[in-house]
């Protein structure tokens, strides 16, 4: 009894000095952030982070500039997201790639690399023709809504003056088109209809034409003759000694310069008989030991002036402006745009001009002689400058 009683007490004297402790309220699940990582070769414009059960893929997480190969970008999932999430990166050609049923609660940093990337929307063909006397060692097909260019539709192939090629891009019809010659010269042209279009010939002054069905010169027909002469200038480097210009399947026939000779930078008018047809040989000797160089198949109908560049140039349709550097820094970069133009294509590529190196620049534009010059240069200046590619004269940038 006396023991019932004792127990009786301990149990109360437990229950008033050990209280039972309250368990703590729930905490509301923390946000969870995801880091991606750009290891392709090209910027990624927009994240997009959704549930992998939704059929959304929802709002782009992507803020700020793009965002750079080699580079992150830190991503807040909201508090409500599963664990499970899909990922997709959008690159500045507007190809897509994803991660699908990721775990964002046990991995917080995922990698792309470019290699599962898709272009967006269905495959299309554009037939090209080049109708100049460049070969197009360039062509890009973009989005009107992307930030790049992409990648060379062409590849390691090149269209030569006269052939046609057939080139492969994705997506809605309307695009932007740009073609790179091999002297560094583009044409571009924005948002044109490639499906109504499945077929364009390229040809200097395609950009400025008026209608895309109608370019300066169809491949494939013969341009109409004009009178009068064509003023060949040499631009080589060298003293020409003789100078060959004969329609094509007949003999050279005599010098065209007779007893004189062509000195760098000099021009000289050649009377052509158009009569019978455009296309023309050109073979050029020089006075050193420079060897001797010919062209075929140069179409003379259209050009007033033919320019002697030298080099794996040798000829170029049209005048040609000479670009040096007079500045204390190397040109990595030349833009020649028409007054008022916005800023076009860099006309030197991976190209520089050196200290007191100079450059032939031919008009972008067919008819188009004046432009603002603008070069930068290695050490930060841009120095823009008014001048006439057709002139003749050399053009010095400071």
């Amino acid at each position: 009894m006396r023991l019932h009683h004792c127990l009786s007490g301990f149990l109360l004297l437990a229950s008033l000095t050990f209280p039972a402790f309250a368990q703590p309220a729930p905490r509301a699940a923390a946000d969870r952030v995801v880091t991606i990582l750009n290891h392709s070769h090209r910027p990624i414009t927009q994240i997009f982070v959704s549930n992998a059960s939704s059929d959304d893929w929802g709002e782009n997480r992507m803020t700020g500039p793009p965002l750079l190969p080699g580079h992150w970008h830190a991503v807040r999932l909201p508090r409500q997201s599963e664990c499970s999430v899909d990922i997709q990166v959008v690159y500045d050609d507007a190809s897509t790639e994803e991660d699908r049923a990721v775990d964002s609660c046990r991995g917080r940093q995922f990698t792309f690399d470019g290699s599962g990337a898709t272009p967006s929307g269905e495959a299309h063909q554009l037939a090209l023709s080049n109708a100049g006397q460049r070969a197009i060692r360039e062509v890009y097909i973009s989005p009107p809504a992307a930030n790049g260019w992409g990648s060379d539709a062409l590849g390691d192939d090149t269209i030569a003056p006269g052939a046609k090629a057939s080139v492969t891009f994705h997506g809605a019809c309307e695009a932007d088109l740009r073609v790179v010659f091999d002297n560094d010269a583009a044409e571009e042209r924005r948002k044109l209809d490639l499906c109504r279009h499945a077929a364009l010939t390229i040809a200097p002054g395609w950009t400025t034409a008026e209608s895309v069905d109608a370019p300066p010169h169809e491949a494939g027909q013969p341009a109409q003759p004009q009178a009068g002469s064509v003023r060949f200038r040499n631009r080589s480097g060298h003293a020409i000694s003789s100078l060959y210009v004969y329609r094509e399947g007949e003999s050279e026939g005599e010098d065209r310069l007779g007893s004189d000779t062509l000195a760098d930078g000099q021009a000289k008018p050649i009377d052509i008989d158009r009569g019978g047809g455009c296309r023309y040989h050109v073979k050029i000797v020089y006075e050193d030991s420079t060897p001797d160089q010919e062209r075929a198949g140069v179409d003379l109908c259209q050009a007033a002036e033919v320019t002697i560049t030298g080099g794996e140039a040798v000829l170029a349709a049209g005048p040609v402006g000479r670009i040096r550097n007079g500045g204390a820094a190397p040109i990595v970069a030349l833009f020649a745009d028409p007054p008022g133009a916005p800023r076009g294509p860099d006309r030197l590529g991976e190209k520089i001009i050196g200290v007191g190196e100079v450059t032939d620049l031919a008009p972008p534009q067919r008819g188009q002689c004046r432009y603002g010059l603008t070069a930068v240069f290695r050490n930060g200046p841009e120095v823009t400058q008014d001048a006439d590619l057709c002139a003749g004269e050399e053009i010095t940038l400071r």
